[in-house]
């Protein structure tokens, strides 16, 4: 598939890079920037997703792979904790696009700081398909729709997905804008959530 051609790290490194840029379009602060952010933050998310776990496997002993795996799903709701008690830490002592870019520049330092690992976990080249299956996605598709049990988890998965999303999208906004909350504690309440 493309992961095999391009690289796991390059097409998870081209996702940090739109998460960055994701920033630098919210600083513009227009509504057509703003949906360009969320495009572009929604691009890179699941352009990250998939190939940092597919770098995970390559690299994870096959006796670790579900604890490996485990510690990285649990790092996404900790990032949203962290996110939600340093952003609006921030906008106390600057301006929110302002925080943005500082937000965006830390993302892009994180995405170049890591380049020279990629000859240590990737030899310099794309690496070969993992171990965990290289059918490509039209026989992984099938078997969603085909294995009842498969297509129940996906959908559960699915939904749970959502619910945790539209929480932290909405909560936030509901709490400063309808209750009052400052944005530092409507954060902090998202981080506990």
């Amino acid at each position: 598939g493309f992961i095999h051609r391009v690289g796991a790290f390059r097409i998870n490194q081209a996702g940090v890079l739109l998460i960055a840029l994701s920033m630098l379009a919210g600083a513009g602060g227009t509504l057509p920037l703003l949906l360009l952010c969320a495009v572009l933050l929604g691009a890179g998310a699941t352009t990250a997703m998939p190939s940092a776990a597919h770098l995970l496997a390559r690299v994870t002993p096959p006796n670790r792979l579900s604890v490996v795996m485990s510690i990285r799903q649990a790092g996404v709701p900790l990032g949203a904790a962290f996110a939600g008690l340093a952003v609006p830490a921030l906008l106390l002592v600057m301006h929110w696009r302002t925080g943005l870019l500082l937000i965006g520049a830390l993302i892009l330092a994180a995405a170049l700081m890591e380049s020279p690992l990629r000859s240590r976990i990737e030899g310099g080249h794309a690496i070969g398909p993992a171990a965990i299956g290289t059918g490509g996605l039209i026989p992984l598709m099938r078997a969603i729709v085909t294995q009842p049990i498969l297509r129940a988890l996906t959908l559960c998965s699915m939904s749970y997905t959502f619910g945790q999303c539209a929480l932290l999208v909405f909560l936030v906004s509901y709490l400063h804008i309808e209750l009052g909350y400052s944005l530092a504690s409507a954060g902090a309440v998202m981080a506990l959530s």
